[in-house]
């Protein structure tokens, strides 16, 4: 067998037994969501709730559902996986549209936001209430004050989340519900009294013409820090595969230099972000997940415009020189040369098509420049040719 054809075997295995391991990862995941709905159908049924259907997850980021009735009330549970190491355990009510309002626990860091005037929080006059709950909506002020108007309301409201679920209104309706990490035992019984109190908040809550409620808003938070992710993914790929061909400098310390230079077009953009994300319910969050992801991106890309500049801008001559190879580094198509006089740096990067030519104690040829911005880059590199 040829090790051609035997490199093409290995591959081939290497991607059914990849593809088993995913297909028996995603049927376990499902029937674990299946074994938890069932226990909290005992559950249910043992506090005197009617149970109806148990349906499985139909897929691996799809629900597990219990439908029953209490009180005479229906209702479903929903089990589903949030991330990898989460679960999300939602109690859904009948309900009509309702204005998009998230409300979860106020936290330390909401508070911090808000005290730095960065975050914005409808505040509704009610000291325990506001202390303890944190509202995410983009809906106007006056609807959120009109729809949490009752005491009564904002009473239970403060119950669901004693009970570790958060409320969420939406053109769904109402529901509540709950992240649990999946190494925690899984316990339903608070469930029962989750949808109890669904049910008395929702009888509390005013009827609203479906005409002045705004679609979610919530969603829309992820936009930023997504954008902010694709600058991280397209400047780290940039660095990696477009710096030879802008020049990267040869020293290294050039090149930090370069990143440092790009910490300060970073700390600008995160200026920027703090004015353009300031006001929004939960622009901390934001601000923290856009800074990091451009932590990555903006640095590279600057980087790369300088390496560019530096080489493209450079009316120097040339100046060969000539270098036994020490070592090939293979990862980085990089060579490692004798030093000739004035430098210290012994490391050369080349194109893949130059660098399969090259053995160690090989004499090359390097065409270096000064740079315009001083840092030192190479425009070729070759086998020597006889002297």
């Amino acid at each position: 067998m040829s090790s051609s054809l035997r490199a093409d075997l290995l591959a081939l295995l290497f991607v059914v037994v990849y593809a088993l391991v995913l297909f028996g990862a995603s049927r376990w995941a499902r029937w674990r969501l299946l074994k938890r709905a069932r226990l909290a159908a005992g559950t249910l049924a043992a506090a005197g709730a009617r149970v109806g259907a148990v349906r499985p997850s139909p897929g691996l980021w799809k629900p597990a559902e219990v439908d029953f009735e209490l009180d005479g009330k229906p209702a479903s549970l929903h089990i589903r996986h949030w991330g990898r190491d989460y679960l999300l355990i939602s109690v859904h009510i009948d309900s009509p549209p309702l204005p998009a309002i998230l409300i979860r626990s106020e936290r330390t860091v909401d508070r911090i936001g808000k005290s730095l005037g960065l975050s914005r929080e409808v505040q509704l006059g009610d000291a325990a209430f506001d202390a303890a709950a944190y509202l995410v909506t983009g809906a106007s002020e006056e609807l959120v004050r009109r729809t949490l108007a009752a005491a009564e309301a904002r009473t239970l409201v403060v119950t669901l989340l004693q009970h570790g679920y958060r409320v969420e209104l939406s053109r769904e309706g109402l529901r509540g519900s709950r992240l649990q990490s999946v190494f925690s035992a899984f316990d339903p019984t608070p469930v029962p009294a989750v949808m109890r109190t669904l049910e008395s908040l929702l009888a509390a809550l005013p009827r609203l013409d479906p005409a002045t409620l705004v679609d979610p808003p919530v969603r829309q938070a992820y936009v930023p820090a997504l954008a902010c992710a694709a600058v991280a993914v397209v400047g780290f790929a940039a660095l990696r595969i477009f710096a030879g061909e802008v020049h990267a400098p040869l020293d290294d310390r050039s090149s930090l230099g370069a990143l440092g230079l790009g910490l300060c077009g970073w700390v600008l953009a995160v200026a920027g972000l703090w004015f353009a994300l300031r006001g929004r319910a939960q622009a901390h969050f934001e601000l923290v997940a856009c800074a990091f992801a451009l932590l990555i991106g903006v640095p590279a890309l600057t980087a790369l415009g300088l390496f560019a500049a530096n080489s493209s801008l450079d009316r120097a001559p040339m100046v060969p020189r000539r270098a036994q190879i020490v070592r090939l580094a293979r990862h980085d198509h990089e060579v490692y040369v004798t030093p000739w006089p004035g430098r210290v740096q012994q490391k050369v990067g080349v194109r893949w098509a130059t660098f399969k030519r090259l053995h160690e104690g090989d004499t090359i040829e390097v065409d270096t420049h000064p740079g315009a911005l001083g840092w030192p880059w190479v425009s070729d590199v070759r086998p020597a040719t006889a002297p």
